[in-house]
């Protein structure tokens, strides 16, 4: 059973990263058809969900970093500095996807809350 863990774990990594469903039979050791059985498997659901749920807290967590860095090369554009295009667009980019993150983040965290108050 720890060995099959262990391979469970591979193939959820593996599709963290964005690996197809045979590219992370691979990594795991396992055959294609061995991910899609997991996949009906409410537990390697959870699992594979909770997963995801950190690696958004991470990507997050690096946005944020960044916006800071962000909010003040677009600071020193609206004060008439000097700026390059690429650093501006880069700010841009920043900003846009933490609010993007964000309001994913919000809404997976009222999704939760409903599908609570629906199956106490």
């Amino acid at each position: 059973m720890i060995r099959n863990r262990a391979k469970k774990r591979a193939a959820i990594e593996a599709l963290l990263t964005g690996d197809t469903l045979g590219r992370a039979a691979e990594k795991a050791g396992v055959h294609r058809n061995t991910i899609t059985d997991w996949l009906r498997e409410p537990d390697f659901m959870a699992e594979l969900q909770a997963a995801e749920g950190e690696a958004l807290g991470v990507l997050s967590r690096s946005l944020v970093s960044l916006a800071e860095k962000a909010t003040k090369t677009l600071e020193e554009v609206l004060d008439g500095g000097e700026t390059d295009g690429a650093r501006l667009r880069a700010a841009d980019i920043v900003l846009g996807r933490l609010l993007q993150v964000r309001e994913l983040v919000d809404l997976e965290k009222r999704i939760e809350e409903l599908e609570r108050t629906i199956n106490p």
